[in-house]
């Protein structure tokens, strides 16, 4: 089995959560690759990679830093012709479902990857970079997360709280009779931004309006349930996403066994709204 994980994330963010994702995820790869015939690589586009200092881009096993380059991927021409008021600027000060330029990074990647690597790997797994490996695991528990002979892929989508896909782990397969018909309607939907149509600016919106187009297909739930459907689901068994704000705090505080959960909520809200204050403060006081 041959596959490849993908991510993305600026070179500014390396020590808030790059560092630990890359160095995490290594030590997973080196454990996998010692099993079987198998064959497990890592691709990481750091936009600004040339502002890490060179130390800290070595010793990573089977992973390859790339610095991302908009021509490589495309992203020039999409953010181009973006015309909606978008909210890139302040982060997750802002509105993330207005922020695609944002979210651009992320797409316009893995259409990259999805097109080009295809012939080289059985699955490709997209992975936020906020996330972290927090034990190491077999190929048995890899094959759970990957979608079956006879599914398309495998993702944390949110249908029981009717909300878009958490898409921080996407894992396509290949193999599958329908994946360049897939693969064709995502770039579609990226190339003729119907996020405008669908009012969601981001990639999730996308994705999930390309799974609605190909619904004779077989998906794979990896949701747990509830809003953080990764963490509460079987990805939750091997990996922290970081997902928000969390990523400043460094950990999910659902991870934490003897914190109740509707207090850990609340703190949460609380210590995201300041954040958000202090944020749009500092934004205005510079613009």
């Amino acid at each position: 089995m041959k596959v490849l994980f993908i991510a993305t994330f600026p070179a500014r963010h390396f020590l808030l959560y790059g560092k630990e994702f890359l160095k995490t995820t290594s030590l997973v790869l080196k454990h996998l690759n010692k099993s079987g015939n198998n064959h497990l690589d890592m691709h990481v586009s750091i936009d600004d990679l040339s502002q890490l200092n060179p130390i800290d881009t070595k010793g990573y096993n089977y992973v390859k830093l790339i610095d991302y380059k908009s021509s490589l991927y495309e992203r020039n021409e999409f953010v181009k012709n973006v015309k909606v008021q978008d909210e890139t600027k302040l982060d997750i000060a802002g509105d993330v479902a207005r922020q695609i330029i944002r979210w651009s990074y992320k797409g316009m990647m893995q259409l990259y990857y999805l097109k080009e690597k295809n012939k080289t790997y059985d699955y490709i797994i997209y992975i936020d970079a906020d996330t972290k490996f927090i034990r190491k695991f077999s190929i048995n528990d890899l094959s759970k997360l990957l979608p079956a002979n006879d599914e398309l892929l495998s993702a944390v989508f949110r249908h029981d709280i009717k909300k878009y896909t958490e898409t921080g782990w996407i894992a396509w397969n290949t193999q599958h009779s329908r994946f360049h018909d897939w693969v064709q309607t995502y770039s579609k939907g990226w190339n003729n931004h119907v996020y405008e149509s669908l009012g969601a600016y981001h990639d999730c919106a996308i994705f999930d309006w390309t799974c609605r187009n190909l619904n004779d297909v077989k998906y794979k739930n990896l949701s747990g349930g509830g809003d953080h459907g990764f963490n509460s689901g079987i990805l939750g068994r091997f990996i922290d996403h970081k997902k928000g704000i969390r990523k400043h705090l460094g950990f999910s505080y659902e991870n934490i066994w003897f914190f109740n959960k509707r207090i850990g909520h609340f703190t949460y809200k609380i210590i995201f709204g300041i954040y958000i204050k202090l944020k749009k403060y500092t934004l205005r006081k510079n613009s």
